[in-house]
């Protein structure tokens, strides 16, 4: 009797691992088909968004389309040496992609980090991507979105997200942290530096959309995530010109103030786009990749 009993919970017991394993197979398969689908929808989402139709879209480098990288769909930890422009007003071989062909430099693919959807992510040590000069006709007039979340507590004063300067004299823009998780917008005609900036501090690891729009000789603007930050500021620079002929890097100031963090996407114009425009165009990253914009 007693061994009966031995020999029938040992069967009992063989029963509820494969119970067990069959519904951890069904929850990663189910796992597996929800972040299929999110990523589907993005793409989709993507395609169909408004940036597309507003006037003057000169750059627009993201993750989740078919075209952005030279794979359609990069496994976990690829590096990154070639971010394609998807900029549908640009025609196919005249677009000037965002690239690092320095083994060691490039930023890491890296799947579900922002809103359950693929991001690139910078080191804070030496990764950088830039953007040969030629992308935006009028550096003076402009545009830009980013979208990332900051992966450091500590360390993040100086980090240069975005800059179209190639490393003396004036530079139209600049996107830059002033302390940990505090951003502001910045241009320099070589003498004097104005831009207006955010006074709150942004969470670790939590993604945040920033804008920012210029006005030459007119209103500079910079908002988080849909909330205008530091008030208009108005362009000085009438007697001095900011623009420059550099390349614009991504996450880095050519060597130094590099990003540690994930970037989703980046979009600029190459004009002060209006409100409205500006609204469609948070309004599609914030549903796409889950922020509450304000």
């Amino acid at each position: 009797m007693l061994s009966f009993r031995k020999a029938f919970s040992l069967l009992e017991l063989s029963v509820v691992i494969l119970i067990i394993g069959i519904l951890v197979a069904s929850l990663a398969q189910a796992t597996r088909f929800y972040k299929d689908m999110k990523f589907t929808g993005a793409r989709a989402l993507t395609k169909s968004s408004e940036v597309s139709s507003i006037p003057d879209l000169v750059l627009w480098l993201e993750t989740t389309s078919d075209k952005s990288f030279s794979t359609d769909r990069p496994e976990q930890d690829t590096i990154i040496s070639q971010w394609n422009d998807i900029n549908p007003q640009i025609m196919e071989g005249r677009k000037i992609n965002a690239i690092n062909p320095n083994s060691g430099r490039q930023p890491i693919y890296k799947m579900d980090v922002l809103n359950s959807l693929p991001a690139l992510r910078f080191d804070g040590v030496d990764d950088y991507l830039t953007v040969a000069d030629g992308f935006d006709g009028d550096t003076e007039n402009v545009t830009m979105f980013f979208v990332w979340q900051v992966n450091t507590n500590n360390g993040a004063l100086g980090m240069v997200l975005l800059e179209k300067w190639e490393g003396s004299g004036p530079y139209p823009y600049v996107l830059r942290s002033s302390s940990p998780g505090v951003y502001y917008m910045h241009s320099y005609d070589g003498s004097v530096g104005r831009g207006p900036g955010s006074s709150t501090i942004r969470k670790f690891a939590t993604p945040t959309i920033i804008a920012a729009r210029r006005i030459k000789n007119g209103i500079m603007n910079f908002w988080m995530n849909g909330s205008k930050e530091g008030g208009d500021v108005m362009d000085t620079a009438s007697s001095a010109s900011t623009a420059n002929n550099a390349r614009l890097c991504i996450c880095s100031r050519i060597t130094s103030s590099y990003c540690n963090g994930d970037v989703g996407e980046i979009i600029i114009f190459a004009r002060a786009i209006s409100d409205d425009e500006k609204k469609a165009v948070e309004k599609y990253l914030g549903k796409k990749w889950g922020i509450r914009v304000i």
